[in-house]
């Protein structure tokens, strides 16, 4: 089951349902590289988890979340 603050999120991107199932992974492969999530560095003494897209904005990686928002799709 979703966190709310993840199903709000979520909501951002598609028009997904309230009871769906999620996998969380505190790891993934982006273009080649691994990004690491705050729920895997913090217990290590670097920050790799923060992350500059494209505008210059710059984010922190909570988890990272697959879950199926409907008509077979993944996101």
């Amino acid at each position: 089951m979703l966190k709310r603050s993840h199903i709000v999120a979520l909501h951002s991107v598609t028009d997904t349902g309230t009871q769906m199932c999620a996998a969380y992974y505190s790891r993934a492969i982006h273009s080649g590289e691994i990004l690491h999530s705050y729920e895997y560095c913090r217990d290590l003494k670097r920050n790799s988890y923060t992350v500059q897209i494209v505008d210059g904005t710059y984010y922190q990686i909570e988890t990272f979340i697959v879950t199926d928002v409907g008509y077979g799709e993944n996101c």
